[in-house]
């Protein structure tokens, strides 16, 4: 099949760096209604009742659906405008936010945050390609480390800051704001972006199932960015999105705005991790950079596997910390399917993001469910064996990185 060309607008051209600022702030704001609930969730289960397995399936809900939607999501933005998909998703994600707001029963919850998924995946793919349109290979790691970046500063406004409102205004109110806010920003991204680039006329050519299933069946050098996806940003967002409040409340003993404090640094290590591992990308081709954080990652999760309820303080900050660095350099991924596979890739582009989630649907279901069926184990062991569940996804993932094929240009920069 020929893929369709992505092409300039008819009319004034939006300039890349008003572009990049307006995906950046479009981004931020979905990253913030995606971790958000991740503070309140000790306030969700006293509410509604509720076991760490459950509240694990509440996140799997709102990332099975982001999964699944991915290839498709690729396929739709290059014949149907990834500047509108981008608003479209934004405008999803905003009406889910506040149904979750405005939620009072459970079952209306998981509804909610399926709804999220949904918007929320038609945005990250629509960025990437947004981006690829307006910006040469050369510098489109660090267009990326930059979105990559503002996603990172919503997650971070999504920890501490989310906590002392929820604690002052009550749970509901910072997303019956923040829902409304979406939606304003998806109908800016679509009178700026809706016509940012129009897609050809594509050529007749096989299904998208039957493309999907092609290119799992013969992935090529596109299993390495789907490894290191599945590794490093999946086990990351599964954990900092739900579980490491209760986690820290529960081995550390910590109230919860303490509790908050650690997954905010770790979003500040995605925040510098992001332009960082753009930049290198760019200077020094992707598998290097990408090596360094699989290492980091593995020694990471090691260390709260082994000792889940011990680590001093200022280690565990580094921890978190190192794990959000390895988060933000997960933009590589990114670039590593451009490199292989063109600008216009976005079904591969999406096969890699459905990876990183299916990563953050197994990995908290997985730690929920040993943490529910070790309840009568002492809490070193149970939380330690549940940490077995990431490091094994950040194996997964180093082995990806060293996978890199690195294309000629990118040697030796």
């Amino acid at each position: 099949m020929v893929r369709p060309r992505l092409q300039p607008a008819r009319g004034p051209e939006v300039r890349p760096r008003r572009v990049l600022l307006l995906v950046s702030f479009v981004y931020g704001l979905v990253f913030l209604a995606r971790i958000g609930p991740g503070v309140v969730t000790p306030l969700l289960a006293r509410r509604f009742g509720l076991t760490p397995l459950v509240l694990s399936a509440m996140t799997a809900a709102q990332y099975l659906a982001y999964m699944l939607l991915q290839p498709a999501v690729g396929s739709w933005a290059l014949h149907r405008g990834a500047g509108r998909l981008l608003a479209l998703g934004a405008v999803l994600d905003g009406v889910g936010t506040t149904l979750f707001g405005a939620a009072d029963r459970f079952g209306l919850v998981v509804a909610s945050r399926a709804l999220v998924g949904g918007g929320d995946a038609l945005v990250w793919i629509s960025v990437v390609l947004v981006l690829a349109a307006h910006f040469p290979a050369g510098r489109y790691g660090r267009a990326l480390g930059w979105a990559g970046m503002a996603g990172s500063v919503g997650a971070l406004v999504a920890t501490f800051p989310l906590a002392w409102w929820a604690g002052v205004a009550g749970w509901r109110v910072p997303f019956l704001v923040v829902g409304p806010l979406l939606v304003a920003a998806g109908i800016l991204a679509a009178r700026q972006l809706g016509r940012a680039t129009v897609p050809a006329p594509a050529a007749p050519g096989p299904g998208l199932l039957v493309r999907v299933g092609r290119r799992l069946r013969r992935p090529g050098p596109l299993l390495a960015p789907m490894l290191t996806h599945f590794g490093f940003m999946g086990g990351f967002l599964g954990f900092i999105s739900l579980l490491a409040v209760p986690y820290l409340e529960a081995a550390y003993r910590m109230p919860a705005p303490a509790a908050a404090v650690y997954p905010g640094l770790a979003l500040l290590g995605s925040l510098a991790g992001g332009p960082l591992a753009g930049w290198a990308g760019d200077r020094w081709g992707r598998r290097r950079p990408y090596l360094a954080a699989g290492v980091l990652a593995v020694g990471a999760w090691g260390l709260l596997a082994a000792d889940p309820a011990g680590l001093p303080p200022p280690l565990l900050a580094v921890v978190f910390l190192g794990l959000g660095l390895v988060n933000g350099a997960t933009v590589l991924t990114f670039a590593v399917v451009r490199d292989v596979a063109g600008p216009r890739a976005g079904l591969e582009a999406g096969l890699a993001n459905a990876a990183g989630f299916l990563a953050a649907v197994v990995v908290p279901v997985a730690m929920g469910a040993v943490l529910t069926a070790g309840a009568a184990l002492p809490l070193t062991v149970r939380e330690g064996r549940a940490f077995l569940a990431p490091l094994a996804a950040a194996g997964a993932g180093l082995a990806g990185a060293w996978a890199i094929r690195e294309p000629a240009r990118s040697r030796g920069r």
